[in-house]
């Protein structure tokens, strides 16, 4: 995590020269999605970047100055080379985590229980720890890949299974919840920056109910005049992932 917070810094260096409002949105897979839209769930994606040509003269989403467009693009392939490196250590212990949800020894897929779950099975892990484990490496995952989305050449076809794995692995999140529930105060306690990151790749019925979740979360720990909505979830999912000015807290001592 403390290496994806050091790239932030490249990664928000190169929006002086456009604020990344020119990248299409999160819709590479949504032709797919539309026509089976009951379908919540996963396979546990596991892409390869093996292949891809990291050095494209493609165009880069920057409408830069003549005198500036060579340093950009040069920056650019910097932090895309940086973002795939840091994507890239993540294979291994990925694998092992993978694996394991899949052979069971980490946690149960069970039918879910709650009657407003929009996701026909649900986690069950031994430990809220080891829970904690799994979501922000999912979390972490989808961080990476939505800023190489960003930065990568246009219309690269990494981008499709880059935004296939980010929406597998949101759901994967959003399993998490019934247990992390249960298991509140300390299993709630990676619920709400986990579902702002996975809302963005989840489809319409899913988001609703992700802002149901964090409002009733609220609602547990006495929150009375503060209420989630998509746009403040889309702005905090933005920031999380290095984009736009930092926030300030103008009444924080």
């Amino acid at each position: 995590m403390a290496s994806f917070s050091a790239l932030l810094t490249d990664f928000k260096g190169l929006e002086q020269y456009n604020p990344l409002g020119n990248a299409p949105d999160f819709t590479y897979m949504d032709d797919l999605i539309s026509e089976n839209p009951g379908n919540h769930t996963s396979s546990h994606f596991s892409p390869t970047t093996s292949g891809l040509n990291l050095n494209s003269k493609q165009s880069f989403y920057y409408p830069a100055n003549l005198l500036t467009i060579h340093s950009v693009e040069n920056s650019a392939h910097i932090v895309l080379n940086e973002l795939y490196a840091l994507k890239d250590s993540l294979s291994i212990p990925g694998a092992f985590l993978t694996s394991n949800l899949s052979s069971g020894r980490s946690a149960v897929e069970l039918p879910s229980l709650f009657s407003h779950n929009p996701l026909s099975t649900s986690y069950h892990f031994a430990h809220w720890r080891r829970t904690a484990v799994y979501i922000n490496y999912w979390m972490l995952t989808i961080l990476i890949n939505r800023c190489l989305l960003k930065v990568m050449p246009l219309w690269n076809p990494a981008a499709y299974i880059l935004d296939a794995e980010c929406r597998s692995l949101a759901l994967e999140i959003c399993k998490t919840w019934e247990d992390s529930w249960a298991r509140r105060p300390m299993g709630v306690l990676h619920v709400n920056k986990s579902f702002v990151v996975a809302y963005d790749f989840c489809d319409e019925e899913v988001k609703l109910w992700i802002l149901k979740c964090l409002n009733e979360l609220l609602s547990e720990q006495g929150v009375t005049d503060w209420k989630w909505n998509e746009g403040l979830v889309k702005m905090m999912s933005r920031k999380l992932a290095g984009e736009g000015e930092p926030l300030m807290f103008s009444d924080v001592t």
